[in-house]
């Protein structure tokens, strides 16, 4: 069960983040607040890019320009000003410093997530810098909005978009609903907005309106570490659902069929030591909430795995039998990787004009080189004399 934090004195700061991603190690590439009238809005450099989901969900872009990399707003072709991520976590913490200063005691940060991806970017980004005590020192925990709001509007409404909300809500029409900062003001609006008349004062409606809905930072770093560890059992499962989930159609069941070995503690290392008998071990794991055409899709499927690596590994080791006795064959082999009697070599460099010419290796027998000696030549004269011999040099 979580632990409650008591915010009846608190004040509560909207915010939101745009990332390269939705994975747990993507960053930040723009953090925005609201807290009325006080405002952040800071643009931040990320070292990875921003990935296609994310660009049209947030209409960013990393480019380079020359030597420089910038980011860059893809609706308007705007170069945003930006800073480097621990220079802009830096002056968030000294902008909640001063909300403390003004309020007298810890601040709340009010976030809009089904998932809760945003508050475990956050942390994770200030474990990074070890900025996290720090931060602790002025925020007391997370509000989770999305809940609130969906307990406020399930009976009127069946989407819970920050846009549709605003729209119904507010009557209002915002442009840039991909701006975080924007999604930060439109949210604290819509809070306070349901939140009227919840306190007998009216000065506390937030604290008393979401004082069940929000997390201290201890917990939200076990949740963190709870996701690692599912993390590292999908890891284990990827040599059996990677290649179904990347290529087939067949995504959302072996989403569905990794789901349940998760849920039922199995690793890798588990199944490949019970892939003789997979079927009994399957059922003995799997709780009674599976559906048994799941039980059987999951007993087919590891099968065929293990079946074909084993096939693989026969294969594998077969093809480098072969694959020695051909590379011993082919070291003399002139056209066939043999690296002694090779018969052809590029005599030079290509002139403009010139056709590529190759030259032998082979060692050939050439006539001697009679540079340093001397030619003997035998002229007869017009008279019968003796014959005189005529040296001549040959240059």
């Amino acid at each position: 069960m979580e632990e409650k934090q008591n915010n009846e004195s608190s004040s509560f700061i909207s915010w939101d983040i745009d990332t390269t991603g939705r994975r747990l190690i993507d960053e930040m590439c723009h953090l925005g607040a609201y807290s009325k009238p006080h405002t952040f809005n800071q643009y931040i450099m990320p070292y990875r890019d921003i990935d296609y989901g994310s660009r049209k969900r947030h209409l960013l872009k990393t480019i380079n320009i020359g030597v420089y990399r910038v980011l860059r707003e893809t609706s308007t072709g705007k170069i945003l000003k930006t800073k480097s991520e621990v220079s802009a976590l830096a002056d968030f913490i000294n902008w909640l410093e001063q909300r403390k200063t003004e309020c007298g005691h810890k601040v709340m940060l009010l976030y809009y997530e089904t998932f809760t991806p945003a508050p475990f970017i956050l942390i994770e980004s200030l474990k990074k810098y070890d900025l996290l005590e720090r931060f602790k020192e002025f925020v007391g925990g997370f509000a989770n909005a999305f809940e609130f709001i969906k307990a406020k509007c399930e009976t009127s409404m069946q989407t819970y978009s920050i846009k549709n909300l605003a729209k119904i809500l507010l009557d209002k029409e915002y442009k840039k609903p991909h701006d975080a900062f924007e999604r930060a003001q439109i949210l604290f609006e819509i809070v306070s907005h349901l939140s009227v008349g919840e306190s007998q004062s009216g000065l506390d409606d937030l604290s008393v309106a979401l004082k069940d809905h929000t997390s201290t930072i201890e917990v939200i770093e076990e949740k963190i570490a709870d996701l690692k560890l599912t993390l590292k059992k999908q890891n284990s499962l990827k040599p059996i659902f990677g290649p179904i989930i990347k290529y087939d159609k067949k995504r959302r069941q072996a989403i569905t069929l990794r789901r349940h070995l998760i849920n039922a503690q199995v690793e890798y290392e588990a199944l490949q030591s019970n892939k003789e008998d997979i079927s009994s071990f399957l059922k003995e794991k799997l709780s009674s909430d599976v559906n048994e055409s799941d039980i059987n899709e999951l007993i087919s499927l590891i099968n065929k795995h293990f079946s074909n690596e084993t096939d693989n590994t026969e294969e594998k080791s077969r093809g480098n039998a072969k694959g020695n006795e051909e590379s011993l064959s082919n070291r003399s082999h002139p056209r066939r990787g043999g690296y002694r009697n090779r018969p052809y070599r590029f005599s030079g460099p290509r002139n403009r004009g010139q056709k590529f010419s190759y030259q032998t290796n082979k060692i050939s027998k050439k006539p001697p080189n009679n540079d340093s000696k001397t030619k003997t030549e035998t002229t007869i004269p017009d008279n019968n004399t003796a014959s005189t011999v005529v040296e001549k040099n040959e240059s």
